[in-house]
């Protein structure tokens, strides 16, 4: 699911922003990594085929996405482990053992919440004033932009489910 979420079947504001953003040239993406850095290296240098602009080199300058830290689901393993170690059933030490096995181990995952999971997100961006501009986009495509316009501050957008 990382970095391949559509929006094919969701027409809620976020899909109808990435729509209207990627006729516009953009690349909008979804939890494409654990980190920033991580995220900016997942971006592709070409837009996928099932983009408006399928081929073309994405320009760094036009993209937003999230990371998965921003829409991470909790695994159920993690939430009753911490419950284990709140109750006092196991040692703190029994906890981080078993906490590092879980996510050492090689058919881990992390699992990240879809567009319909949640109603908004931090998004990273790669040009202040690319973004500016397409704001107007973003808001009729029924989202909400929470952001001071710097490029120190990532924006949360919000959009209905």
């Amino acid at each position: 699911m990382c970095g391949g979420y559509t929006g094919e079947h969701d027409m809620n504001g976020f899909g109808r922003m990435k729509e209207s953003l990627e006729k516009e040239g953009w690349y909008v993406g979804w939890a494409i990594g654990y980190f920033q850095d991580e995220a900016w290296c997942n971006t592709p240098y070409e837009f996928p085929e099932d983009h408006p602009h399928a081929g073309e080199e994405v320009d760094m300058d036009k993209c937003l996405f999230n990371i998965i830290q921003d829409v991470e689901k909790e695994d159920d393993f993690v939430v009753e482990l911490e419950s284990k170690r709140d109750r006092d059933l196991i040692t703190e030490e029994e906890y981080e053992v078993q906490l590092d096995e879980f996510y050492e181990r090689e058919d881990y995952e992390e699992q990240v919440l879809s567009p319909e999971e949640v109603s908004d997100s931090a998004f990273c961006f790669g040009n202040a004033k690319n973004l500016k501009e397409v704001l107007p986009l973003i808001e009729d495509a029924g989202c909400e932009v929470q952001w001071n316009g710097s490029i120190k501050q990532r924006p949360t957008i919000s959009w209905s489910i």
